[in-house]
């Protein structure tokens, strides 16, 4: 059987304290691992194209042109040297054959070009085309990320909710849990802010933007927590729900602010007080 305690006294043990850091602690290292992990696993189910044959070979396209250019150029050296030693009965044919290499070299330097910028062009297309597969992969990774971290978020504040109800001694646990949920929506926030803004001009802003804003938040839950839970422990403590001030005997009326203090039951009708969880006579809730 478990023992019930106060949430508020729970939450001011130091023990439990370090237990509920210590586990924060280890829950972070798994869910960073998973952050990461969730981008690994993303290149493995959709890995980057690959280039197709064809591609391949218009890449690879000027290295063998540029080769047979180099060819040209030592055929149309070859050629200058036997025209300069030829004789005068072999000069026509000597010239004839150099004027041929010189054609051949420029049709060859011509191709060479064409490859060339095809290639260019090629490659271009190939990382366009890596660009928008990664633009994909790189939105599905974030938006399982979100869904993870929002995931994680939710049911730590689901647990938390029922540990409330319940007073459960375990709510430091649950804190905890939702403790780490909220470091990684930080990260998750700061991971792809910086993808947008640049850290040195906008980073100190945008973060005490989002700690203005968390700190808000969180005070708003607080508030709204605490009038939910306050009625309740006045009444354990046999206060008045509504000003905390000490009820005595069976007064039908709080002595501090005169509000009714004794109500009826929904259920049964007996008398019941005001902002106890159940009744004393049917205990209904």
């Amino acid at each position: 059987m478990t023992t019930r305690v106060d949430t508020e006294e729970i939450s001011s043990t130091r023990s439990e304290k370090v237990l509920a850091f210590i586990l924060a602690i280890f829950l972070l290292v798994g869910t960073v691992w998973m952050y990461v992990k969730i981008n690994d696993w993303a290149h493995e189910v959709k890995p980057d194209p690959i280039m197709t044959a064809a591609e391949q070979t218009a890449v690879d396209a000027p290295e063998r042109a540029w080769q047979v250019v180099t060819d040209a150029d030592f055929e149309l050296q070859d050629a200058r040297t036997r025209y300069e030693a030829a004789t005068s009965e072999e000069r026509d044919a000597a010239l004839a054959s150099y004027e041929k290499a010189q054609r051949k070299l420029k049709d060859a330097t011509a191709a060479a070009d064409a490859a060339e910028k095809k290639s260019q062009e090629t490659y271009q297309a190939y990382e366009k085309r890596i660009r928008d597969e990664n633009r994909g992969r790189e939105l599905a990774v974030a938006v399982i990320r979100l869904a993870f971290i929002a995931g994680w978020t939710f049911a730590s504040i689901v647990v938390i909710g029922r540990m409330r109800r319940r007073d459960s001694r375990y709510l430091p646990l649950g804190l905890a849990a939702a403790g780490t949920g909220a470091v990684m929506a930080l990260v998750y926030l700061i991971d792809y802010i910086l993808d947008y803004i640049d850290p040195l001009d906008l980073g100190p802003f945008v973060l005490s933007a989002l700690g203005v804003a968390a700190s808000i938040a969180a005070f708003v839950v607080l508030q709204r927590h605490l009038a939910r839970r306050v009625p309740g422990r006045r009444v354990r403590k046999g206060e008045c729900p509504f000003c905390g001030f000490p009820v005595r005997d069976d007064s039908p009326h709080c002595e501090g602010c005169g509000r009714e203090v004794i109500g009826s039951c929904t259920s049964c009708g007996h008398a019941r007080r005001v902002g106890s969880p159940h009744c004393g006579a049917c205990g209904t809730a």
